[in-house]
């Protein structure tokens, strides 16, 4: 995040977000009271983070996850159903549709699939990624729902928040 430290100090300096395990989402509730907040796309930033391995980003993502939810099992089971409706039925309709040939199962699942491709083609552009890169959305939508299901395990389980080799509350 870029930001003028005039801004970071009228909202309450780095103190105001010292405990925060997400600080970008922290940092941002601080900030979006003072007036809009732009949110843009740009190909002239790296990050410092290398993320190569699967198990990196998962634990990346399970560290915050769950805190993202506020930490609230309703919230959990809300966000697991919307994905699960949304990348995973489809998906399972079109397969089951296809194989047991009932088109009025597998015709809306494929229009929901090709409509959810179709939202991420605007990104493939962005990144320079071939069209057929569209048919990543649906494993990694899955993974990141397991990831999420996992940090929500990992809370429960007092393991929540890892950072560092540090475990946060």
């Amino acid at each position: 995040m870029l930001l003028c430290r005039d801004a970071l100090e009228r909202a309450g300096g780095l103190a105001r977000m010292r405990a925060a395990l997400i600080d970008d989402c922290t940092l941002a509730g601080l900030l979006k009271p003072m007036g809009a907040i732009w949110l843009g796309l740009t190909h002239d930033s790296r990050s410092l983070r290398a993320y190569p391995r699967l198990d990196e980003i998962w634990s990346m993502v399970a560290r915050s996850a769950y805190v993202q939810l506020e930490q609230k099992p309703s919230r959990l089971l809300l966000a697991v159903t919307g994905m699960t409706l949304l990348y995973l039925w489809p998906l399972l309709a079109l397969l089951y549709g296809v194989l047991t040939q009932v088109w009025w199962l597998w015709l809306p699942a494929a229009v929901a699939l090709l409509l959810a491709w179709r939202m991420y083609v605007p990104m493939l552009r962005f990144y320079s990624l071939p069209w057929w890169w569209g048919a990543s959305l649906f494993p990694a939508a899955w993974l990141y729902t397991l990831m999420t299901v996992d940090s929500g395990r990992r809370h429960y389980l007092g393991r929540g928040g890892a950072w560092k080799g540090r475990h946060y509350s």
